[in-house]
């Protein structure tokens, strides 16, 4: 008997086995077939796979980095609009070059870094000067434009196929390998990074690399950038008849046909009421609603290839490949046509003050949103290949064909330094730029280490400023100018007649401008040889600021004097009280900023007139003015408020703070005001006004905070120095140096702090 039952188990084993192998071939082909043969349905939902462990990298809750351009067409609607001011002049400041072609628009952090890949198989980080900050060797050339999550981890894909994950560091943290090219740039939304593949699937990653949605599109996603509309669909377009509307949280979807098959070489893009506009290979332009039904359809002269972009009016700007700019209103009426150049394929991107930047193959273009042109940079041995991207400080970044991005800006406006492209050599200002703001454009150490200390002849109390070969000068008050080697060692002491409160200044030919407290203005050539000296009428604290051919210094007889060059006094502007510390702040146009101890903050026109006088009811003589991006001004009085004024000299807004605040106001590239209080409350103010967050970092402060290029702050409270985070958070300090610091602390290129004490020693300080 137990054999028998043995010998139908055996039988009955057999034949579940055939069972199951049959059932899985089914299953296998079934799925094939779906692969090669997409489902033609008219709803589109996807699901969340089963629970499952997950990761710490996982379990982050990321968003979209806010910055300037964290992802492909700046923001989740594709809109091709910048939320920063471009320049309103073309000067190229600085070009970065790769090993192949850069057909993809970068991207940018929120410290003004630069993202992008190259056709030389490389993904690069660079500065906002333009330095390598790191590069990443990736198994084939990079396909997309990136995404940057809010933690700083990159998202990009490549020709091979592969999607990778990338630290902001440049480590590689995953790859998902596609069937095809990885060319849709993605996205982030709740969470889950979103692209689409060559194999017609909408993907949904997690930050750890999961596949937590896979929902069916339908043929071939090459091009499209994932787009978030109102009701937090994605759309898509398919290289077959369709664009689609994806319900990724088991919202309904849809789908749209048009008459020739959509590429979307240029993406499709919302605007804030969920309209939905996109173009075709057949020369039109359709617009459609947040349903999927059509609102519009135009026929153009000629394909739309380049991305569009939308204006915060709600018009709508194309340019065709024959380079014609065409200007419509929501409601598809055309608005007016400009010629360009005869090729274009760059793309549009619209700033912040509703400026048009296009890039054509040859030259790249601005017009108003009238259609007038205002300026035009050509190109003779480059082309441009990627749409303009606006970043901070009123600069563009572009890629072209010979493997460079290129920064276009306008000069005077740069940060650290003017470049003079014979010589290669930059210029240094006090508080790093024309503006005041306190923000270099060069990054502080991460792992501090006393790198020298020289002993001077008297206190320091003026800020050092960096030669163009590297070399370092600071004044004492015992009246020596030094001038030492980046390691520390002095080069030359020159004996000036007074004592020397301010910072010096240096002109891209590298002559050195000096004001010492008898009112006299040295000028150098960059060995320290005197080339002139000008006498004011009294003595003078205050750090001058070169602009051009001119430069503007604040002095003790109530008055900021207009210099030549050569020494020569061009004009004079009185107020009613004397000038102390305050240094001239410049805006775009030449206008010049100052405070004074009569209560009012000054703007002067560049002919030496009066403009307008803002009065803020206590002295403002000892700060200097800082200008931002929107043309406001910050200035901080002797009774502690810190006040707001517009471009036309009205007040937006005052915050008191409840002590004395010695230094000045430093302003960070996302609007973020950091003010240290003397008793060392360190406050961060929202560009509103609102404080962010304030910290007690010490007893006793008397310094003023500096930004650098990775949005980092430095600051010298009592006898050392720290650095915070712009979460406030402290990144490291040094305590106990014995300097008593008033002096603000200056980032060499090299990465170095230079920073001058009370015990009249000279501290640098940078990673090993």
């Amino acid at each position: 008997m137990r054999i028998i039952i043995m010998n139908h188990l055996k039988y009955i084993s057999m034949f579940a086995l055939i069972l199951l192998v049959f059932t899985t071939g089914c299953q296998s082909r079934a799925r094939k077939s779906e692969i090669e043969k997409k489902p033609d349905v008219n709803v589109y939902s996807g699901s969340t796979p089963s629970p499952r462990k997950v990761s710490n990298n996982e379990k982050d809750v990321i968003s979209l980095m806010k910055s300037a351009a964290p992802k492909a067409r700046f923001d989740l609607r594709n809109s091709g609009r910048s939320f920063v001011e471009g320049p309103d002049r073309l000067d190229i400041i600085w070009e970065f070059k790769t090993g192949g072609k850069i057909e993809f628009a970068p991207v940018t952090d929120k410290e003004g870094n630069i993202y992008f890949g190259s056709s030389d198989s490389n993904f690069y980080a660079v500065s906002p000067v333009g330095k390598l900050l790191w590069k990443t060797k990736l198994d084939d050339w990079v396909d997309s434009t990136a995404a940057i999550a809010s933690n700083g981890n990159i998202y990009v894909g490549c020709d091979d196929g592969k999607f990778v994950a990338l630290s902001k560091n440049g480590d590689i943290l995953w790859k998902h390998q596609f069937p095809g090219e990885a060319s849709s740039s993605p996205t982030i939304s709740g969470g889950i990074i979103y692209t689409g593949s060559e194999d017609g699937y909408l993907y949904g990653f997690s930050p750890g690399g999961k596949v937590m949605k896979k929902i069916v599109v339908g043929n071939r996603i090459i091009a499209s950038s994932p787009l978030l509309l109102k009701n937090g669909n994605i759309l898509l377009g398919d290289e077959d008849h369709f664009i689609y509307s994806v319900g990724v949280n088991k919202n309904q979807g849809w789908k749209y046909r048009v008459e020739d098959k959509t590429s979307f070489n240029s993406p499709p893009l919302c605007d804030e009421s969920g309209n939905i506009y996109f173009t075709t290979p057949d020369d039109r332009i359709i617009s459609l609603d947040p349903a999927g039904k059509e609102r519009w359809a135009i026929k153009v002269h000629e394909e739309i290839f380049a991305p569009m972009s939308l204006d915060d009016r709600g018009n709508l700007y194309a340019v065709a490949v024959d380079g014609v700019l065409l200007s419509y209103t929501a409601e598809g009426k055309l608005r007016w046509k400009k010629w360009v150049e005869k090729e274009v394929s760059g793309g549009i991107t619209i700033d912040k003050k509703s400026r048009i930047y296009i890039s054509g193959q040859e030259a790249l273009h601005i017009f108003d949103i009238d259609g007038n042109k205002s300026g035009t940079m050509k190109f003779k041995n480059d082309r441009f290949l990627t749409y303009p991207v606006t970043a901070p400080d009123k600069r563009l970044y572009i890629g072209s064909e010979s493997g460079k991005i290129y920064c276009i800006g306008n000069k005077e406006n740069t940060g650290i330094a003017d470049t003079d492209k014979k010589n290669n050599k930059k210029a240094f200002q006090y508080r790093f730029d024309l503006k005041n703001t306190g923000r270099t454009l060069a990054s502080g150490p991460d792992k501090p280490e006393l790198l020298f200390k020289i002993k001077a002849d008297g206190e320091i109390r003026g800020s050092a400023a960096v030669l163009p070969d590297g070399g370092i000068i600071f004044g004492d008050l015992n009246g020596s100018l030094f001038i030492i080697e980046a390691d520390g060692k002095i080069r030359k002491k020159i004996k000036m007649d007074s004592w020397i409160y301010s910072s010096p200044v240096i002109d891209s030919d590298g002559t050195v401008f000096v004001a010492c407290d008898n009112g006299e203005v040295v000028a150098l050539d960059s060995s320290g040889e005197k080339k002139w000296t000008y006498k004011l009428p009294a003595e003078t604290s205050s750090s001058p600021a070169i602009l051009n051919d001119r430069l503007y210094i604040a002095c003790e007889d109530y008055a900021i004097h207009a210099l030549s060059k050569n020494g020569k006094e061009i004009w004079n502007f009185r107020t009613e009280k004397r000038i102390l510390f305050s240094s001239p702040a410049i805006d775009n146009k030449g206008n010049i900023y100052i405070g004074s101890n009569d209560t009012f903050l000054y703007k002067v026109k560049p002919d030496g007139t009066l403009d307008w006088k803002f009065k803020a009811g206590y002295e403002m003589g000892d700060f200097s003015p800082v200008i931002s991006p929107d043309g406001d001004v910050y200035i901080i009085s002797e009774d502690g408020y810190l006040f707001a004024v517009n471009s036309s000299g009205k007040l937006k807004w005052k915050h008191r703070f409840h002590d004395e605040v010695m230094g000045n106001p430093a302003l960070a590239r996302d609007g973020t005001i950091y003010i240290i209080v003397v008793d060392g409350v360190f406050a961060a103010l929202n560009p509103d006004g609102s404080l962010k967050w304030k910290k007690k970092i010490a007893k006793r402060v008397k310094s003023s905070p500096i930004v650098d290029s990775r949005g980092n702050i430095y600051v010298a409270p009592d006898d050392g120095i720290l650095s915070m985070n712009p979460d406030g958070d402290i990144r490291w300090r040094m305590d106990k140096m014995g300097g008593h610091f008033r002096a603000e602390p200056v980032i060499s290129r090299t990465g170095v702090i230079l920073i001058g004490g009370e015990d009249g020693y000279f501290y640098g300080i940078g990673n090993k």
